[in-house]
């Protein structure tokens, strides 16, 4: 079996690096910075953060639903 009908996964990939994922992870750092704070303004009662953590688990759930839906993208 020649080299070039290997699968892509048995390919050599690169090491993983902090410095290539940085934005995914102050993407997801900061995400839940916020999220304690919109909990937190709920908690005290603020009607609007409360309405603000709907508004984004119904987004999430929907984004989520949907690609289980569709099913992978990769060819």
């Amino acid at each position: 079996m020649s080299d070039q009908n290997l699968p892509a996964a048995e390919e050599e990939s690169e090491p993983w690096r902090l410095w290539d994922h940085i934005g995914v992870i102050s993407g997801i750092v900061l995400g839940v910075l916020a999220f304690a704070v919109l909990c937190l303004l709920a908690v005290a009662g603020d009607p609007g953060a409360l309405a603000i953590i709907l508004v984004v688990a119904v987004g999430v759930a929907l984004i989520y639903l949907g690609g289980r839906l569709h099913g992978p993208r990769r060819s």
